[in-house]
């Protein structure tokens, strides 16, 4: 039994964590790639490469810029620890796949499972059986591709090559925390709505019905609200530095290639390209990949629905009617919600 005393500690030190873990505007700042490096891409990916090395004016006519990239210093400062996460991610990291397996959809209502607890003295303690800290799960999609395919109300997954698509179109000149509005020549239909136009965020993702440049956390919880979604590598971007994004849209597709695009502060990139085809179905490609925290996946926006899969997973893995995706990180983390039981 946890006294009294031992009982407000507790709460203390916890509502001290949900603060600290909810700050920090980054998901991808100072990580390291992994001994060996990234394999190198096949010859058809390298269009990303002939693109980095053209020497073509910066041309933006495709899209219409809409946000004032903020100032680096300024955005810093919340980086390191003043920017508001979702306090709803917790509950989100605590339901995700351990040892990565497909779990079925749930919603934030379901119950958990309390961990154990003892007290020691007047301190509540709380004995780790492998459930309170989340193990992490770094990026290990570089140079392969994904399908998601309508099914439904939902999308699931299947594992597909990595070819990217040669032609990239046209260069968007996107700062940090940017977004651009792109007028498509033909409806999209995603998740059950048809849109007429798609705005390209910088920082890896296109959204339908409005644009995202707000330099909040790159969590899940940001990737289930707002507008419909799709992260092909949903995290702290900044293309002002360096790398291109380009979009291509005809009557058939629309095609975004992030080539090379580091991280905010942070040395390590990713090459990654998404094509949002006219009957819906959602193609992500990745090549180089040096950054080992994002968010990848399709989400219908609004919603508290989210199955946590392993993209790395042949397939056709079932992803229900909400987002799907995964959520990779290079670190451990505390898992409140255990800890909180």
């Amino acid at each position: 039994m946890i006294t009294s005393r031992a009982r407000s500690l507790w709460w203390s030190a916890g509502a001290v964590a949900l603060v600290c873990w909810g700050c920090g505007g980054g998901s991808g700042g100072g990580s390291t790639p992994p001994s060996g490096g990234t394999p190198a891409p096949p010859a058809s990916q390298n269009v990303c490469a002939a693109a980095l090395t053209a020497d073509t004016d910066a041309d933006q006519s495709l899209g219409q810029r809409v946000n004032a990239t903020p100032a680096a210093a300024a955005k810093r400062e919340n980086v390191r620890g003043r920017t508001k996460g979702d306090p709803r991610d917790a509950l989100w990291k605590h339901r995700a796949p351990r040892g990565r397996e497909v779990v079925e959809p749930r919603d934030v209502s379901d119950p958990v499972t309390p961990a154990a607890a003892i007290d020691v003295g007047e301190i509540a303690v709380i004995e780790d059986d492998g459930s309170i800290f989340l193990s992490a799960n770094a990026f290990d999609l570089a140079n392969t591709g994904l399908r998601f395919r309508r099914s439904g109300a939902g999308y699931d997954v299947t594992k597909i090559d990595a070819a990217f698509r040669s032609s990239l179109g046209t260069r968007l000149t996107l700062g940090d925390d940017d977004t651009a509005r792109v007028t498509l020549p033909g409806p999209l239909g995603v998740f059950g709505g048809t849109f007429a136009e798609a705005f390209v965020n910088s920082d890896g993702n296109i959204t339908f019905g409005a644009g995202d440049s707000a330099s909040l956390s790159r969590s899940v919880g940001r990737f289930l609200g707002g507008d419909v979604r799709v992260a092909a590598f949903f995290s702290d971007l900044d293309p002002s530095v360096g790398g291109r994004v380009f979009a291509q849209a005809d009557a058939s597709a629309l095609t975004v290639t992030w080539c090379s695009v580091p991280g905010f502060d942070d040395p390590n990139t990713v090459s990654a390209q998404a094509t949002i085809q006219a009957d819906g179905t959602v193609e992500l490609k990745f090549g180089a990949v040096t950054l080992r925290q994002a968010v990848v996946g399709v989400s219908p926006g609004n919603t508290q629905i989210y199955v946590p899969v392993d993209l790395s997973a042949n397939g056709p893995t079932a992803g229900g009617a909400g987002a799907v995706g995964e959520r990779f990180s290079d670190s451990s983390e505390a898992d409140l919600v255990s800890a909180a039981q």
